[in-house]
């Protein structure tokens, strides 16, 4: 559909494979099996493979890259919300407004515009672990300017916070929050809740019983400032 994509796509797998083939050791059969892998993807994408097929296999090997690395996809504790909008309002509500509404003094100027952080379209396709990588590294072609200076719990307390962001609206009870976090996390850890966006979380709160819309909204509401569900 674009020949643009098509050959960013191309040019980042075959960029991919050849790091991979670089750092990893082949003789060791888990790494053997991830260059593989890209090797395959590459393939799929140069034949114009299904959406679907690519999704699938890159996040296959995105899992597997981080068993292998040891890479830490997820904060050591509980990311705090308060700390974590104290760090937006100075570093990105200039472009992304301060509900996050993508309409900043700045936004008029920039091209392409600011994300929407309370658009549900977009930020259904974003986790925490995708936003702390945006944060840090920027995005390439665009404004977006990489926080490598944050540390790493200052970057985890705004991609949380960028989160919580669409449901602040919702007017629930904290206490009725805080008892339902306390059970959607007898199942779900917090690396789970750190890489999954909401749909995946979603998905799997669904699959524990009732009242999953409330228990997203409890474990992307939560905060350590008081050990309780922030209603900022």
């Amino acid at each position: 559909l674009s020949s643009s994509e098509y050959a960013e796509m191309t040019e980042f797998t075959r960029t991919a494979l050849q790091t991979a083939q670089q750092i990893f050791e082949i003789k060791h059969s888990a790494n053997s099996a991830i260059v593989d892998s890209i090797g395959k993807l590459q393939r799929i994408i140069i034949k114009k493979g299904s959406h679907q097929r690519v999704a699938f296999l890159a996040n296959e090997i995105k899992r597997n890259i981080i068993t292998v690395t040891g890479f830490k996809v997820s904060p050591e504790t509980w990311p705090d919300l308060t700390k974590g909008k104290e760090l937006y309002s100075l570093n990105c509500s200039s472009c992304h407004g301060a509900n996050g509404n993508g309409k900043g003094r700045l936004a008029k100027t920039l091209k392409p515009p600011p994300a929407d952080f309370v658009d549900d379209s977009f930020m259904n396709r974003i986790s925490p672990f995708l936003a702390y990588n945006t944060i840090r590294l920027g995005v390439q072609g665009t404004s977006m300017p990489g926080f490598s200076k944050l540390s790493d719990q200052q970057t985890w307390n705004i991609a949380f916070y960028i989160e919580s962001l669409r449901y602040k609206t919702s007017h629930t009870d904290s206490t009725i929050l805080s008892r339902l976090f306390n059970e959607a996390t007898q199942k779900i850890s917090l690396a789970e809740v750190a890489t999954s966006t909401d749909p995946e979380l979603f998905a799997k709160l669904k699959g524990e019983g009732g009242e999953a819309e409330k228990k997203l909204r409890s474990l992307r509401l939560h905060s350590t400032n008081q050990g309780q569900v922030n209603s900022l």
